[in-house]
């Protein structure tokens, strides 16, 4: 994959953001966009990507709503969202940091997500089965760790199967997401202390999506 930059880090982040903001509107509305939902699970079949922005299918406009929540994920730091942005982000982070010290774990769900992929590939494209696999994927293994994410919501919501499969698939993108973040040089401390960079790095990247044709 390509060499730790800015550029990188900020795509990782805006994966992460991406799968952390459809968890949120999940859990408080039912609903979240369906294309972003899309790429985040899809990302989670890329096993050998040659850069980091391969990860989401090579096209930045398939994490525009992340790159965009980067750009602005300081402008409203008061509000119910942003509160569970960070403590999202951060949870996700933690469980990294926990499942990196079980490779055994690790290479388990590697393994389930081959064979998720093949199933997806060969039997099903069904949207719930496959979310289906990715929650059961996410309750055996990250689940079982010590750190576990609380996910806060809309309990109706919360207890319907369906959203609650969706969650956890979206999770285990986030995690995807969170180890890519991490190889290309993130840092929990940049969160706070490299904020003017990394949206000047979201922008940059807007203004590279703006010139591109948007077909969503």
């Amino acid at each position: 994959m390509s060499a730790s930059s800015v550029a990188n880090r900020t795509i990782a982040l805006s994966g992460m953001y991406q799968a952390a903001q459809c968890v949120i509107d999940l859990a408080t509305t039912g609903d979240c966009d369906p294309f972003y939902y899309a790429q985040s699970i899809n990302s989670l079949f890329v096993f050998d990507p040659n850069t980091t922005l391969d990860v989401f299918g090579g096209e930045l406009k398939n994490i525009e709503g992340g790159i965009k929540g980067v750009r602005h994920f300081y402008e409203h730091k008061n509000s119910p969202n942003h509160q569970q942005m960070i403590k999202t982000l951060l949870s996700l982070i933690a469980l990294h940091k926990q499942a990196t010290k079980e490779p055994e774990l690790l290479k388990v769900i590697h393994s389930r997500l081959t064979h998720i992929e093949y199933k997806q590939a060969h039997f099903s494209d069904d949207d719930s089965a496959i979310a289906t696999s990715l929650s059961g994927l996410y309750q055996d293994t990250l689940s079982q760790l010590k750190f576990r994410i609380i996910v806060q919501g809309n309990i109706q919501h919360l207890n319907n199967r369906v959203i609650s499969d969706k969650i956890r698939a979206l999770l285990l993108a986030g995690f995807r997401a969170t180890l890519l973040w991490r190889q290309v040089g993130g840092k929990r401390w940049q969160l706070v202390f490299k904020r003017g960079e990394m949206e000047k790095s979201a922008q940059f990247l807007l203004s590279q999506l703006q010139q591109q044709p948007i077909d969503k």
